[in-house]
């Protein structure tokens, strides 16, 4: 097994952690004025119709929710939080949810940093120069959540892994990363994409482990579906096909989600998750992950560039340890530069496509890891949880 190495202070010193918590506050105090999080409200409705603040037709709507509103692409964690954030933050409740997320965002990065100092022999460290600038990176994309759309959802969903990938890292008990993947999938049903994550499991534990993340994954919408069976229509729920969508490329001109698209996200996606653990890149999980929900969506929204930052700040820093965050800088240039300047929907759809292939290409044809021989048991070649 791997030696844990001691200290997060050795990729980032305190001073390191100032800075970037100042850049972060800098960068959030630029776009705040000009943000308009138009997202929140659906998950503050939401949280009032499962609450009983809204009524529909003078009803209560209670668990029904889903069924009303199939339009929801959220999980139940999702609206328990939003709950949450309405009882802090009354009437300025956008703000503190703004606020909220951006601290998250700080957590996400020590737990990667964290992560980071303790896979691998420690014949290779983290270059401070790598930390700073992909760090940097991630918290500009991070705003795109926590600012610009406030999607708690993939908020909670990309925290819940930055925990199950520390919890690998520490090797920890099993349960911990059961736990976190099942609530990002109770936060974000994509998230369950993160399931393979869970090869790190010693197998004798490793069923059971998935056990658990399903069980709380699905295990939360059991009361809306018993409440009305029709809560599974939302499943079926189908969102407009972007013209700068990836899925044009592939010839796909269905004016809203085709049925077979979610399936085939599903599938490929845990495929090629597996594929990458096999070969003993598990820290690469979620960004193949994220890839492939990105290349296989309809839709082209700014804040899922975030997800797949995170996913290549994880491969720079915990399994490559470059000088230089190659990942992450150039999969941020390829999907921002079509929000940035005025492109053509179609290479638009082209730069799109090439960060994602060019994410599932890195991590699955990645050779060994640099500086140090994997010295893992089991077939997956990660760090095995007792």
């Amino acid at each position: 097994m791997p030696s844990r190495r001691p200290a997060p202070s050795r990729i980032a010193t305190r001073l390191d952690w100032f800075l970037l918590t100042t850049w972060h506050v800098v960068v959030a105090a630029i776009r705040l004025p000009t943000s308009r999080p138009v997202s929140w409200r659906y998950f503050d409705n939401a949280a009032a119709y499962l609450f009983g603040g809204l009524r529909s037709h003078g009803q209560v709507v209670g668990l029904r929710v889903y069924e009303l509103n199939p339009g929801y692409q959220f999980g139940p964690l999702s609206i328990v939080v939003a709950r949450a954030l309405r009882e802090v933050g009354g009437t300025r409740v956008v703000e503190v949810a703004q606020l909220t997320l951006l601290v998250v965002g700080l957590l996400i990065l020590w737990l990667v940093a964290d992560a980071a100092s303790r896979v691998g022999d420690g014949a290779v460290p983290v270059s401070r120069w790598c930390f700073m600038l992909a760090a940097a990176t991630f918290l500009v994309e991070w705003d795109h959540l926590a600012i610009d759309t406030l999607h708690i959802d993939d908020a909670i969903a990309l925290a819940c892994a930055a925990l199950a990938i520390d919890a690998i890292a520490r090797r920890s008990a099993w349960w911990w990363p059961a736990l976190a993947i099942g609530a990002a999938a109770a936060a974000k049903p994509w998230a369950i994409l993160f399931l393979p994550l869970l090869v790190a499991v010693t197998p004798a534990r490793r069923r059971i482990a998935w056990l658990l993340a399903a069980f709380v994954g699905l295990g939360v919408w059991a009361p809306f579906v018993i409440a009305d069976s029709k809560t599974l229509l939302a499943a079926h729920y189908t969102t407009i096909n972007a013209r700068s969508s990836v899925l044009r490329l592939f010839g796909v001109h269905d004016p809203r989600t085709p049925r077979w698209d979610r399936f085939v996200q599903l599938f490929v996606g845990l495929a090629l998750g597996l594929l990458t653990v096999v070969r003993g890149r598990w820290e690469g999980v979620v960004l193949v992950a994220v890839a492939v929900r990105i290349m296989l969506d309809p839709s082209v929204n700014t804040y899922y560039t975030t997800g797949l930052v995170f996913g290549a700040l994880v491969w720079d820093l915990v399994r490559h340890k470059w000088r230089w965050p190659i990942t992450t800088i150039a999969v941020a240039l390829l999907l921002e530069l079509p929000t940035l300047i005025a492109i053509a929907p179609t290479p638009a759809a082209i730069l799109r496509l090439a960060g994602c292939v060019g994410a599932i290409v890195t991590v699955v044809a990645s050779g060994p890891r640099e500086g140090a021989r994997d010295r893992l048991e089991g077939p997956s070649h990660s760090p095995q949880l007792q």
